[in-house]
């Protein structure tokens, strides 16, 4: 029993009517290189967190200290006149 197939370093002959067929295949990426996008936004990323920090720290936010803060929150009241006596008038629910 033979192998019905050609050898390697023989061409295969197509049958009659069949279709050629191409099985070759060509990749191309234009020429340009991609994907740097995402390390422009991860160096974005990490220099608006390093400004947030430098401003939360020039705060004193991280500070500890005595908790004073530093900041000075006395409100003055206004002047308001309030009765010596006020009269409530409750009902017992009986009757």
């Amino acid at each position: 029993m033979s192998d019905p197939r050609p050898p390697a370093d023989e061409p295969r002959r197509r049958p009659e009517g069949e279709p050629r067929r191409e099985r070759e295949v060509i990749v191309t990426d234009g020429g340009r290189r991609g994907g740097g996008g995402g390390a422009i936004a991860a160096v974005l990323a990490v220099v608006v967190l390093l400004v947030i920090l430098f401003f939360l720290f020039n705060s004193g936010l991280f500070s500890g200290g005595d908790g004073d803060g530093g900041g000075d929150t006395t409100v003055e009241a206004p002047e308001v006149e309030v009765p010596d006596e006020v009269e409530v008038d409750v009902d017992d629910g009986e009757g």
